[in-house]
């Protein structure tokens, strides 16, 4: 996450001088909106619902006539988070941090029984439903991908949605296997034949033996499938 906005000097009605805590709190509430929607722009369809906390009572902060919100960058996008204010304009230039809440919701899959750890997974073993992306960590396994025949690496609970950690990835291929080699650069795209070095694990790193004898080093895609950017 970056920056939030632009300085906002802001005055209560009837005040000269610096900024009531009523107003601090509405910059506070603009960046905490704005994150949402930073959220809501990256994740087309999904729902946002957002809380903000209150400035520490026994801060004693200095007068300030404009202040602006922020967040620190590599900062968690969502869940339970803290957004910055700064003052910007005044005798010190103090920060502070607001305890904030976004929570994401959005399709998903979500185990329909307990499920143990090495179960392969039916197509009775899980539902469509919306659930909270933001409720722990690990990306979701969103509705469009396919889990029929995939095998949990942990268990999971009745409800729980499924996150990428919870699905051993999927295994296109072994070393020594035959594989198709697709290198694709802009506007075109060239296909040879080799025998993997490694295992090809789904969207993982592997290395293909081209009948030349040259190694290359490309990302499984599919069953015996490899790609690489040229």
């Amino acid at each position: 996450m970056a920056l939030i906005g632009a300085t906002t000097p802001v005055r209560a009605a009837g005040e000269s001088t610096g900024l009531t805590q009523a107003a601090l709190l509405a910059l506070v509430r603009e960046g905490v909106e704005q994150a949402a929607q930073s959220v809501m722009a990256a994740y087309p369809g999904v729902r946002v619902t957002t809380q903000v906390g209150a400035l520490n009572p026994q801060l004693k902060l200095a007068p300030c006539e404009a202040a602006q919100p922020h967040v620190n960058p590599g900062s968690r996008a969502w869940g339970d988070i803290r957004i910055g204010l700064r003052c910007t304009q005044g005798p010190v230039r103090w920060n502070v941090y607001v305890p904030a809440t976004i929570r994401v919701y959005g399709p998903a899959w979500v185990a329909a029984s307990a499920l143990p750890a090495g179960h392969l997974i039916g197509d009775s073993d899980v539902r469509r439903q919306e659930a909270e992306w933001s409720s722990e960590s690990g990306a979701i396994l969103g509705a469009t991908d396919n889990l029929a025949g995939r095998q949990l690496a942990t268990a999971v609970k009745a409800g729980q949605p499924l996150r990428v950690q919870h699905v051993r990835a999927r295994q296109w291929f072994t070393a020594g296997q035959n594989v198709t080699l697709v290198a694709r650069g802009p506007g075109f795209a060239v296909t040879s034949e080799g025998v993997a070095l490694t295992p090809g694990l789904d969207g993982q790193a592997t290395q293909v033996r081209l009948d030349n004898g040259r190694v290359l080093q490309g990302t499984a895609v599919g069953t015996r499938r490899v790609e690489v950017a040229m």
